[in-house]
């Protein structure tokens, strides 16, 4: 049996990688003084704004936390089993399935990474979906041998990927404008629901309105 975890050190590297550092600027010029704008003279609406970006970085904080410290891979002469935060399990026998592992070059990233994805030759059912962003390449090609699944030089795009093993990917990274309207409804409902709290704290604790 062998047992394999995410990498801390690697997924550090992959936190500082550019792209996302472009986000975050973009969200400091532009997202942050627009919202200011948008509560000018209202204390309340400035602390629950605060406030809400705070608690959603910490949630994703606490969440990728959760993952690295949880998450594993074990292999057996049976079966492939990937566990994460506690309670999500995925377990597939190691005969009979179909896979990718490659450099992947998602539409939605200026980011290239590692991605290894393993289901069962029907097409059906559970799959085991693990990237580069916290994995040593080594660990994901042990995985990648013990499925016996190819392993594709790369960078590769969805299309490619898709023309490969057909179906393996989802919907969205199949389509990505899905990505940009799902991003654009997600990111903003999450913020609100997180401000709807803060206000009601607040109003429990008594903070008013200051003109």
């Amino acid at each position: 049996m062998i047992v394999l975890r995410p990498d801390v050190e690697r997924y550090r590297t992959w936190l500082g990688r550019p792209d996302l550092m472009v986000v975050g600027l973009v969200v400091g010029v532009v997202v942050l003084p627009l919202s200011r704008a948008l509560v000018e003279g209202d204390a309340r609406g400035t602390l629950t704004m605060v406030a809400s970006i705070l608690i959603a970085v910490l949630l994703s904080l606490l969440s990728v936390t959760a993952y690295l410290r949880t998450a594993t891979v074990t292999l057996t002469a049976e079966t492939i089993e990937y566990r994460r935060l506690f309670v999500r399990r995925t377990v597939l026998p190691r005969e009979g399935l179909r896979g990718i592992l490659t450099i992947y070059s998602p539409s939605f990233s200026a980011q290239d990474m590692d991605l290894l994805v393993l289901q069962r030759d029907s097409g059906r059912g559970a799959k085991i979906r693990i990237n580069g962003a916290a994995w040593r390449r080594a660990d994901l090609s042990t995985i990648a041998r013990h499925a016996r699944v190819a392993t594709i030089a790369g960078p590769v795009d969805a299309r490619e990927v898709e023309a490969r093993v057909p179906g393996i990917l989802q919907g969205w990274e199949r389509r990505p404008v899905l990505w940009v309207v799902g991003g654009g409804i997600a990111l903003p409902l999450v913020l609100f629901v997180i401000g709807v709290v803060v206000l009601v704290v607040l109003e429990l604790l008594g903070v008013g309105v200051v003109s």
